[in-house]
């Protein structure tokens, strides 16, 4: 099983870059940094794995009308709140 601590500094950092754009007309707002999504648990624990990398979604993802839908654990997230990061995601 991941360790939610493991994946702390990840977090932080993700937060971070996520704030230092918060001027960047390129941000989309409302929105959240997306780290990774999926089931962490499920893929340390099989014996197959994929990874793929990507930029950040688009308005697509965070859409004006329910910018959360995907995400809706990440809705008014603090920063510091990780532990509910990781459950959004």
């Amino acid at each position: 099983m991941i360790r939610r601590e493991a994946l702390s500094d990840a977090v932080a950092g993700a937060g971070r870059v996520f704030d230092q754009a918060a001027a960047s007309a390129a941000r989309v707002s409302p929105s959240a940094p997306v780290l990774f999504f999926g089931d962490a648990d499920a893929y340390d624990e099989s014996p197959l794995r994929a990874v793929t990398v990507g930029l950040n979604p688009s308005l697509e993802e965070f859409q004006a009308g329910d910018p959360f839908c995907r995400f809706p654990l990440a809705a008014g997230i603090a920063a510091e709140d990780h532990a509910r990061y990781l459950d959004a995601m």
